[in-house]
C-alpha cells in the first residue's frame, strides 16, 4: 500500500467517492494520532548540535527526548528539568551544563555555557513519523503496518458518517492493529536475550 492507494482503500470502505476531497485530512488527522501514541525503534533519531548560547533549536521532527548527552572532551549525560524547576535554577552563573529543559521549539541549557566554551550535545529522540502526501507515497510505517493506517483513517472518518455502525468495527481493529505493533516491537527489542532482574538480598 501507498498513499495514493490508502486513499482509494479508504473511499472504498466507506462506500463513499464523494469524499475524496476530504480523505488526505482523514489521513492527516490519522498520523497526528500515530505521533501522539506510538512510540517506536523506526522513531528513534539520532542528532547532534553546537551550542555556544543558552538556546538551541530542536531538529524539526522532535517529538520526545530519549537521552541528551554532552560529547565535547568527554561524554556526559544531561538531567531533564520541569519548567518549574528550570525556573528556579535560571538566571544563575554560567559555567558548565548540567541539565537542559525543552522551550517551545528549543533546548534550553542550564546553566548556559561560558561565555568563552563551546561544546557539542547529542539530542537521541523520538521524531515525528514522515506524512505521507502525493509527493511521498510511503513510508516505514504504511510499509509495516498497512492495517493501521487504513483502520486510522477510518475512524478518523466519525464526524461525516456519525452513526455509522462500523465504527466500532474499525475502532475495534485499528486498536487491535496498535496493540499488534507495540507487542511486535516488544519482542524485536528483547527477543534473543534474558533480562535482568533485580532481586532483593538481605543483608549479612
Amino acid at each position: 500500500m501507498n498513499y495514493s492507494s490508502l486513499l482509494s482503500n479508504v473511499a472504498d470502505f466507506l462506500n463513499r467517492q464523494d469524499l475524496t476531497a476530504v480523505i488526505p485530512t482523514f489521513v492527516e488527522l490519522a498520523e497526528a494520532n500515530f505521533n501522539r501514541t506510538l512510540r517506536t525503534r523506526s522513531m528513534v533519531k539520532r542528532a547532534t548540535a553546537d551550542i555556544d548560547g543558552q538556546f538551541t533549536a530542536l531538529p524539526d521532527d522532535w517529538l520526545e527526548a530519549i537521552n541528551v548527552q554532552i560529547t565535547t572532551n568527554r561524554v556526559w549525560p544531561l538531567q531533564a528539568l520541569s519548567p518549574e524547576l528550570a525556573d528556579e535554577l535560571r538566571g544563575g552563573s554560567s559555567g558548565v551544563v548540567k541539565n537542559y529543559v525543552i522551550v517551545g521549539e528549543s533546548i534550553e541549557m542550564i546553566p548556559p555555557p561560558d561565555a568563552d566554551s563551546q561544546a557539542s550535545i547529542e539530542m537521541i529522540y523520538y521524531g515525528r513519523i514522515p506524512a505521507l502526501s502525493s509527493t511521498n507515497q510511503t513510508n516505514w510505517l504504511i510499509q509495516s503496518s498497512p492495517d493501521l493506517y487504513l483502520h486510522g483513517a477510518l475512524i478518523q472518518a466519525a464526524p461525516y458518517l456519525r452513526d455509522d455502525e462500523r465504527l466500532a468495527t474499525w475502532g475495534s481493529l485499528y486498536a487491535r492493529s496498535l496493540a499488534d505493533l507495540q507487542d511486535a516491537e516488544s519482542r524485536a527489542m528483547y527477543s534473543g536475550s534474558t533480562l535482568v532482574s533485580r532481586v532483593s538480598r538481605p543483608y549479612n
